[in-house]
Parts: C-alpha cells; structure tokens; sequence
C-alpha cells in the first residue's frame, strides 16, 4: 500500500489543517506543530508579523494537558480520547 501511495502522493509533505485529526494519528508534537503552522498562515494572510516562540508558547498551551481549567474551552485534550495519546 505504501508503494502505491508514495507514487501518488509525496509521504514525506503530507499536511492536514485538521488538527485533531494529526493528534490522533500523529501525536502531540504533530498537533503542536499543525496548530503553529495554522497561526502563522493566518497572520501572515493579514501581513502582521508575529515571532514565532509567541506562536509556539499558545500552541504548548493549547495541548497543555496541566494548563486545563473548566473555563478554556479551547483546548485540545477536551477531547476523550486524546488523553491516551500524550
């Protein structure tokens, strides 16, 4: 399958905008990463600049799982299923 799949798509670039998606096939660090990816695209589509460590310090937090309070409703590990995966 693989074989099949590396000579339609490039296996190495694969991106995906749907970030529960990544954490559940890809883990935490991907889900990390995609939510970075996603910020960026958005301010850069407004020309603000923005450092990326701020980026990366809203995208820790958001899959934080001692950084959940009743009150954020933003973050991923309200999930269920998404414990078992960090």
């Amino acid at each position: 399958m693989w074989k099949i799949a590396s000579a339609v798509a490039d296996l190495n670039n694969i991106y995906s905008n749907d970030i529960y998606a990544s954490l559940c096939t890809y883990g935490v660090e991907m889900a990390r990463a995609s939510i970075v990816r996603e910020m960026r695209e958005v301010f850069k589509a407004y020309s603000i600049a923005v450092d990326q460590r701020h980026l990366e310090l809203i995208a820790d937090y958001m899959v934080n799982p001692s950084c959940i309070s009743k009150d954020s409703g933003h973050s991923l590990l309200h999930f269920p299923d998404v414990r078992r995966w960090i």
